[in-house]
């Protein structure tokens, strides 16, 4: 969670954009074909965790990049939610 903003902080805005949309697909892909093997519970308590961290962690940001990264990562424990 903590490497994200730094990362997209240090790149340019296509390479930026690219990381925040594309690097979520083998993530999900991973956790929907191996979620009917995993505790519900446990994936749930993670995503929401995820979720929160990353949108309290954006509230304080300035830099676009970051708050982009952030909103990234909460946006991804949502999707886990999902699942």
């Amino acid at each position: 969670h903590f490497w994200f903003p730094e990362v997209l902080q240090g790149t340019s805005l296509t390479t930026a954009l690219i990381l925040s949309t594309v690097m979520k697909f083998p993530p999900m892909t991973i956790l929907f074909t191996t979620s009917p093997s995993l505790n519900p519970t446990v994936l749930t308590v993670l995503a929401l965790i995820s979720a929160a961290l990353g949108g309290w962690m954006g509230l304080n940001q300035t830099q676009t990049r970051k708050i982009l990264a952030f909103s990234s990562i909460s946006h991804m424990g949502w999707m886990t939610v999902i699942i």
